[in-house]
């Protein structure tokens, strides 16, 4: 064979065993990950107590890692992890042989700190194994960032002094988790600034004779960890004993905790956490981080107070069979009928003409002076701005002001202007608010209303939810027909005929209220108005809607 030609030959061989060589080791590399990363996400739903999507979770990376894709630690830490699912899912059996295969595969595997209850340990320690790993006896805790040094010991009862120094410029919380021997879960206490670190202390209920373990962590405004001394798993450990040998620890510059007692008047001035919990009001870690969320505005959104907006109403008005609803009384010039109906020219104009003496009124035909048939017509559009005030979770008190849009137009306009010139203002008999300001402006709306929204604390969440409100305002509500006026001499016309009453009246409602936001919200729903009361009354019902704006 050709030299060169053996030589590429030999070339690809080797190029090809070395690929070779290199898939598996890849595979290997990224079912590793997979696994490590489950085991993360596991402590997560064992938190949340999701116990069961926690073992499918372990299981699905058990399987990708086979017989060889892992190493034998993860291997064994996933069967550890399942086990602790199994057993906090009252399988008993099956967490047995889980950490029986675990520790199989690795002798004297430690459980997983977070895991570390009591009874669980219990149970685990009859398959043979052991106590969750610690700093101490010399181990290495790592850190980032952080530089500190944990007490040797302290005793019962007594707030546990934790300080560090260093940390990034832009740590703005920093956050102790531990964990005491009687506890069943981590906690976090928040260290405040404290000379050239941090500092704070561990309250003293839960510092009880065994094992403290902590880790601290410092976050940036995003939350994100940017320094950090020992982790979940290499925590610093801290004796907890009845008494001490050595000094008191103590933070930097102050002086060392007393040991608290029971009553809460003995405990150290400033000092937290002295005297143990009544009974249920303990606070998980996972519990104190959300409460936490929702004072900072995230999670659940805090309740805005105020809440200002546009809305719209619109009214159809009921109208009452009549007939001859344009005459008037000779003497008063008051309508003859008894349902404030009121009529104008197509010009907007007073019918009859108020100012000829009677005359034109005299001229009206009987039986063709105006006829209603009844039934329900356009009334007037309401736009107003809104302001509303949360007095509590579900209650909103707040008032609407606005203009009046297709209002009853009636009026003489050789009377001059700046003064009330249609007729039902002058008889006082309808709202008017606006009117004796000119006859070309709106009418104007002012109400005050209460607002009740159904759900749980629904102001302060996104979504859905049922209101009904009811109040109080002046206004004027119109709505009109037509028809063709005919007078003595023969001639007829077309005239507007106008229901109209005010100025006070009280309305009532409800519908639906949709955030979609902390600090948007619109409304949709149905109000119905009474007006009227010094002349009679007068219904109006219609839609509403409105879009506000939370602060």
């Amino acid at each position: 064979m050709n030299p060169n030609v053996r030589a590429i030959v030999l070339s690809c061989l080797l190029v090809l065993a070395a690929a070779s060589a290199a898939r598996p080791a890849f595979a290997e590399s990224r079912a590793e990950v997979a696994a490590q990363d489950a085991l993360k996400k596991a402590e997560s739903d064992y938190v949340a107590r999701t116990y069961g999507a926690g073992s499918a979770r372990l299981k699905k990376a058990l399987k990708g890692c086979g017989a060889n894709k892992c190493s034998v630690g993860v291997r064994a830490a996933l069967r550890r992890d399942i086990g602790a699912m199994q057993f906090r899912k009252g399988q008993r059996g099956a967490a047995i042989k889980s950490w029986a295969a675990a520790l199989k595969l690795q002798p004297g595997l430690a459980m997983n700190p977070l895991y570390d209850a009591p009874d669980l340990l219990a149970a685990y320690a009859t398959a043979g194994g052991g106590v969750a790993r610690e700093s101490g006896g010399g181990t290495a805790v790592p850190s980032v960032g952080f530089s500190h040094a944990p007490a040797m010991e302290q005793r019962v009862n007594t707030p546990l002094p934790v300080y560090v120094e260093g940390g990034s410029t832009d740590v703005a919380r920093v956050v102790a988790r531990y964990k005491g021997s009687t506890m069943s879960g981590w906690r976090g206490v928040d260290l405040e600034k404290v000379g050239a670190g941090w500092g704070g202390l561990i309250p003293c209920s839960d510092v009880t004779s065994g094992t403290m373990r902590y880790y601290i962590e410092g976050v940036n405004s995003q939350k994100v960890v940017v320094a950090s001394s020992g982790d979940l798993e290499h925590p610093h450990t801290v004796p907890i004993r009845d008494e001490i040998s050595g000094d008191e620890p103590a933070l930097p510059g102050m002086k060392a905790p007393a040991q608290c007692s029971a009553k809460a008047a003995d405990c150290p001035p400033d000092f937290p956490g002295c005297g143990k919990p009544a009974a249920g009001t303990e606070k998980s870690e996972e519990e104190t981080e959300q409460g936490k969320e929702k004072e900072e505005g995230k999670g659940i959104e805090r309740r805005r107070r105020f809440w200002v907006g546009l809305s719209g109403a619109l009214d159809f008005m009921p109208l009452p069979a009549g007939t001859n609803v344009c005459q008037l009384d000779p003497q008063t010039s008051l309508p003859l009928n008894s349902s404030n109906y009121y009529c104008a020219n197509g010009d907007g104009t007073d019918f009859p003409n108020r100012n000829d003496g009677g005359a034109l009124n005299g001229e009206l035909v009987s039986g063709k002076s105006g006829n209603v048939g009844g039934g329900i017509a356009l009334g007037n559009l309401r736009l107003m701005l809104s302001f509303d005030y949360a007095l509590s979770k579900n209650v909103l008190l707040g008032a609407r002001l606005g203009i009046v849009l297709f209002d009853y137009p009636g009026g003489q306009p050789t009377l001059g202007p700046g003064q009330s010139t249609d007729a039902a203002t002058r008889d006082g008999r309808t709202g008017g608010l606006g009117r004796p300001l000119g006859e070309s402006l709106p009418g104007l709306h002012a109400e005050v209303r209460a607002t009740f929204v159904f759900g749980d604390d629904p102001l302060a969440h996104a979504g859905l939810a049922p209101v009904l409100f009811a109040g109080a305002g002046a206004s004027e509500f119109d709505g009109h027909t037509s028809d063709v006026i005919t007078i003595s001499n023969g001639q007829s016309g077309p005239v507007n005929i106008w229901r109209t009453d005010g100025p006070f009246f009280l309305m009532a409602g409800g519908g639906l209220r949709w955030a979609l936001g902390p600090s948007i919200a619109a409304n949709v729903a149905v109000r119905a108005n009474v007006a009227g009361f010094a002349n009679g009354l007068v219904a109006t019902f219609g839609p509403e809607v409105g879009i506000q704006y939370g602060f």
